[in-house]
């Protein structure tokens, strides 16, 4: 099929079967013969608004194990996490309450006191797609200033019947444990079932360093993270007119630290000769079953009805014996999270209207969340010294509740040859919460409506030209809001809940162009997004029985976000290295916000200003090579006033990190692989002041074996 049919066929798909309006399912792309990258290009293309689509053969490029290692090789993002560990995505650059973390086209319950979802809890192996988009249509959600990641989780297997993956791991910190995974998955005639079990053992070694005082010492951490998921359903007719769906979701994350330290930062800053050893254990466990109905109404029209309904449990339990100046101190911390939630929703379509004589796709729908998050917290600590006995109790529990509801509209409009799209969410939110401790209850609730305007305008059949409006909204975290203190012995440091808290809303506006030739691709784009009531955690001073520094959302400004990235990828054939391909990406990052207690203009914290990725791959008859390195700028959390007292910023110096794979396949059912992350082990550096931190992150290697038994 030539490619001026293949877009004719795909544009007749959009404007009469209205692809781009499945946003909460697995996108059905026409029954066409081709590859699984083909596909995730249509995706893209056909989409309103820009959507990088990340597929199972960018999974297998270079050997990531998780959600969150894959996301960090996209533009325009970076991903946080201990040493070794890619957990919260930051879109843009911004804080995680500010980007929306799907799963199926759903925020999971379990959001822990940020909202966030943390990526290291989905191995790549039970995901089918991942989608990074900048201006989510309205049938989304309303909570994505700074963008949305949907992933997508498998339903089946493409042409097999059974599929296993199973790998050796070991990282250059714990060379003597050996690690590693195992997935299995089986398909047939609707029915979809998969397990999957992940161990991964390391060695976290921090190098501190005064280098006012001399002091120096070492904090070592033994991690062992396991994770499990389990995955079920299936999909069936009851009628002609009607598709029933049911599937279940397990996610099991379990994850041990022992720590032993002989140096600590002091809350003045400047480091103390400290002994503390530390046990610390986390269990997150996320229960789904989502379950759904389509029923068709017309030809091309259906309604929907969704209901989900998820559990999310967070445990954390940690026992510190720290070494004091006259004597020891005993520190127990439990942290329990109970999180429930109860979502329905129901969605109409119809692709065949028409509107002042142009083709016309109308969707519209209803939702209704409920968010139960009932929060248990204890750090009990006994203070041995030569002349006395000293005990302290902290009672951090809270109750909260949420009720999210609201209907959006989507018309979509074809007046050749732009498509667009406008969308309109409203949408109504109410919480209450209630402290344990001294029965002091809270309440609060608000508004809002969201308007978009997205277009995608095909010059022609190699340039499209997309172009967007939106505003949205991020809603605080949930223990910001509640007016108690969180106190981390680790860090000397106390997170204070405001009550006072708003959502913080922005204006965004995106513009970019998209170029295809054949294998060959090229972007570029630009944002600006005008923050309103931008939330911030800042220092606002220091407790005076503790003496640990005070931290606290609060709103502080308007703050301004943009940038640009570019984005390609080309084969390298047509240059005579057949076989060559390269891809890669540039974003820049910009902000520019008002720090609140110097009154002057600074970036937003912890935004890198330069994003870097780039692959180099081969492939030849059933042998693949692929190498390639991310880069991310430095990051600082600027110095500000506190008390009158000034604060040294933290920077984080910038990041390279170089990884490259091997692939081998012995048939079409077979195929070995050998991975290698951080090849040159490169450190993470943090610096505050006079003290410098140098973490080691190591690197690790895999050796896996992939088999599949097709189908007829």
């Amino acid at each position: 099929m030539s490619g001026k049919k293949f877009i004719a066929t795909a544009l007749n798909v959009l404007f009469i079967g209205g692809l781009c309006a499945q946003f909460e399912e697995e996108v059905k792309l026409p029954d066409l013969d081709v590859q699984v990258k083909q596909q995730s290009m249509e995706i893209r293309k056909l989409a309103a608004s820009r959507k990088i689509v990340i597929d199972r053969n960018d999974f297998e490029d270079l050997g990531d194990i998780t959600a969150g290692d894959i996301i960090k090789r996209y533009p325009g993002l970076w991903v946080q996490g201990p040493v070794g560990s890619n957990r919260n995505v930051l879109l843009c650059g911004l804080d995680k309450i500010f980007q929306s973390i799907m799963i199926d086209g759903v925020r999971p319950a379990g959001g822990e006191s940020d909202r966030e979802f943390k990526l290291d809890r989905i191995p790549l192996d039970v995901i089918e797609r991942i989608e990074i988009i900048n201006i989510p249509t309205s049938d989304y959600c309303s909570d994505a200033v700074a963008g949305t990641v949907n992933i997508i989780t498998k339903k089946s297997e493409a042409k097999n019947v059974f599929f296993a993956d199973a790998a050796g791991r070991t990282n250059s910190t714990d060379y003597g444990t050996g690690n590693g995974k195992t997935y299995i998955s089986y398909s047939k005639n609707g029915l979809f079932l998969s397990g999957s079990y992940d161990r991964e053992t390391r060695i976290n070694t921090e190098e501190m360093s005064d280098s006012v005082t001399g002091i120096e010492g070492e904090v070592e951490e033994d991690c062992d993270i396991r994770t499990t998921t389990l995955s079920a359903g299936s999909e069936f007719r009851i009628s002609d007119a009607a598709k029933f769906k049911l599937y279940g979701f397990y996610s099991n994350f379990d994850e041990v630290r022992d720590v032993t330290q002989d140096v600590k930062m002091r809350s003045q800053g400047g480091l103390n000769y400290r002994d503390i050893i530390t046990d610390q254990s986390m269990l997150r466990r996320l229960v789904t079953l989502d379950v759904g109905l389509t029923y068709s109404t017309g030809e091309y029209s259906d309604i929907s009805f969704r209901t989900l309904v998820s559990r999310g449990d967070d445990e954390k339990d940690k026992h510190a014996n720290e070494e004091k100046s006259d004597g020891y101190a005993l520190t127990d911390e439990v942290e329990d999270q109970l999180n429930y939630e109860f979502m329905f929703s129901s969605d109409y379509k119809n692709l065949d209207t028409e509107l002042l004589g142009f083709p016309n796709t109308v969707k519209t729908g209803l939702k209704a969340d409920y968010l139960l998050r009932d929060y248990d917290r204890f750090v009990s600590t006994v203070e041995y010294t030569s002349t006395d006995t000293l005990n302290s109790y902290e009672d951090g529990s809270f109750e909260y509740g949420e009720i999210q509801s609201g209907t959006y509209l989507v018309d979509e409009v074809y007046v050749k040859p732009v498509i667009y799209l406008l969308g309109l969410r409203i949408e109504h939110s109410y919480y209450d919460y209630l402290i344990n401790a001294t029965s002091e209850k809270g309440s609060n609730s608000y508004y809002f409506i969201n308007p978009s305007l997205l277009l995608n305008w095909r010059l022609s059949d190699e340039y499209i030209v997309k172009a967007g409006f939106s505003r949205q909204i991020a809603r605080p975290a949930f223990a910001a809001v509640v007016p108690i203190d969180k106190i981390k012995t680790k860090k000397n440091q106390i997170e204070r809940g405001n009550p006072d808290l708003e959502p913080a809303d922005a204006f965004t506006y995106n513009l970019g162009v998209e170029y295809y030739h054949k294998k060959d691709f090229l972007s570029l784009y630009g944002y600006f997004k005008g923050v309103n009531n931008i939330i911030e955690i800042e220092n606002i001073g220091t407790d005076e029985a503790t003496g640990y520094t005070i931290y606290q959302y609060v709103n502080i400004s308007t703050a301004l976000v943009f940038g640009a990235d570019f984005e390609f990828a080309f084969d390298l054939a047509k240059t005579r290295m057949k076989g060559f391909s390269v891809n890669g990406n540039y974003s820049w990052l910009g902000s520019q916000i008002e720090d609140r207690n110097t009154g002057l203009m600074r970036r937003i914290n912890e935004q890198p200003m330069h994003i870097v990725n780039a692959n180099l791959n081969y492939a030849k008859g059933p042998f693949k090579f692929t190498a390639g390195g991310n880069f991310s700028g430095e990051k600082i959390i600027w110095s500000t006033l506190v008390d009158g007292v000034l604060v040294e910023r933290t920077v984080t110096d910038a990041f390279l990190q170089f990884d490259a794979s091997v692939k081998y396949s012995i048939s079409d059912d077979m195929m070995f692989y050998f991975n290698v992350n951080n090849i040159f082990g490169e450190e993470v550096r943090v610096t505050q002041g006079s003290v410098t931190d140098v973490e080691a992150v190591g690197t690790t290697y895999t050796l896996g074996i992939k088999y599949g038994i097709r189908g007829n």
